[in-house]
């Protein structure tokens, strides 16, 4: 929620194929972009270097492309490391994630509101959902080996929305992204806690 302009939005990550950089734009209407697109989009000056962020301005949409087009233009980045970021000052990189394991946890603790039956003075208990992760009770991690940390692997947050839907609709991860060809991993940090990364987005490497 952004008070300011007041309304919904989010950030966007994606690859200025002028610069062939990771390019942060915020704020976002939902909606409006999606994965494996392409756009024209004029930005304000900008925002933050260190994120290399911007303010877009005029979004047009330009057309659709295959997954297989995505990787092979993110695998022109040079991998790096969450300490090699930290050390350069960015937020945004790509790591090397082929040993990694995906986690998820369920919070058992949670009082399901839907659950009418537990409110005696309720008729209908009508659930107020705050995102995908809310809806499911379900916390998904991307865990990968680390040998720079002192237990030896990174544990991080990783929250793609479809991973979430497919939760809701399947009860289970996709079988897919559990293979080492998904080897490749989008890590960025948050705004207000320069030194969390979340996972971003898993793609496969052109080896």
């Amino acid at each position: 929620m952004n008070n300011k302009l007041g309304g919904y939005y989010h950030c966007s990550i994606g690859l200025d194929l002028d610069t062939n950089q990771l390019t942060r734009l915020y704020p976002v209407g939902l909606n409006t972009m999606y994965k494996h697109c392409k756009y024209e989009i004029q930005v304000e000056p900008m925002t933050c270097k260190r994120e290399n962020s911007y303010k877009p301005v005029r979004t047009r949409f330009i057309g659709k492309q295959q997954r297989e087009e995505t990787d092979l233009l993110l695998n022109k980045i040079p991998i790096t490391t969450i300490d090699r970021l930290n050390d350069d000052r960015l937020s945004m990189g790509i790591v090397d994630a082929s040993s990694k394991k995906l986690l998820v946890q369920t919070n058992m603790q949670e009082v399901y509101a839907t659950q009418s039956c537990l409110f005696d003075d309720v008729v209908v208990a009508k659930p107020i959902i705050r995102s995908h992760a809310d809806s499911v009770h379900k916390d998904i991690r991307i865990q990968f080996e680390d040998k720079r940390t002192d237990q030896g692997y990174r544990n991080l947050s990783y929250n793609e929305s479809h991973f979430y839907i497919g939760l809701e609709r399947n009860g289970c991860l996709p079988n897919t992204y559990n293979s080492p060809k998904w080897d490749r991993l989008i890590v960025g940090n948050l705004r207000n806690h320069r030194s969390t990364f979340i996972g971003l987005c898993l793609f496969k490497s052109k080896q």
